[in-house]
């Protein structure tokens, strides 16, 4: 008999593996380990690594979506949340970034559920142009990106973060000098840009 919780268990532990190893580096046997449970559950709850690997970006978007939800409107404090939420955990971001290196020309796993969530984010961003946000002459979705790479861009490349600053994203004291930056970038995104006719 399947034990209590399994499926969230096994989810918990292949996100841990796949964000560690990628998906070709992840095996059945060390997640099924990592979740203390017989190997032979996961293939119950999930048919294979493949749907398993879905699943775990499903189950991830689907946080994502409650972050979203979350944070802030105001810049200088919604960049500060995302970063502290990602030098907390550094899962989400491992899983997409060994995607981008394993995917090559294949499809993307939850492709229209990450697209909708990645949607959501420019929708916000759009929504909220001008002072209370981003200047209004600058495209949301470029705007989203560029948000996203501010964000991202210190844990998907810590040596080089390292090298500029002479410490680690997850450091104290670079995340605090990183909030005092957006803070002051913050008061230049909320000043509204002319727009030239």
């Amino acid at each position: 008999m399947p034990k209590q919780n399994s499926p969230k268990r096994i989810l918990k532990a292949a996100s841990k593996e796949f964000s560690l190893k990628g998906f070709s580096g992840a095996r059945v046997d060390d997640i099924a380990k990592r979740a203390g449970i017989n190997k032979q559950l996961i293939y119950y709850y999930f048919e294979n690594k493949e749907k398993l690997y879905t699943a775990v970006l499903e189950d991830l978007h689907n946080r994502a979506e409650e972050w979203i939800d979350d944070s802030p409107d105001e810049p200088g404090e919604n960049f500060k949340y995302w970063l502290m939420l990602h030098a907390k955990d550094q899962t989400y971001l491992n899983l997409v970034m060994w995607e981008g290196l394993e995917l090559k020309a294949k499809a993307i796993p939850a492709q229209d559920q990450r697209h909708a969530s990645y949607q959501k984010s420019v929708e916000k961003i759009r929504s909220k142009t001008g002072p209370a946000f981003w200047p209004s002459d600058l495209d949301p979705e470029q705007a989203f990106l560029t948000w996203l790479s501010m964000i991202v861009t210190p844990f998907a490349i810590p040596q080089v973060c390292l090298m500029i600053t002479g410490k680690l994203p997850t450091d104290p004291e670079f995340l605090g000098d990183r909030a005092v930056f957006f803070d002051a970038l913050s008061k230049h995104l909320t000043q509204e840009v002319p727009v030239k006719t």
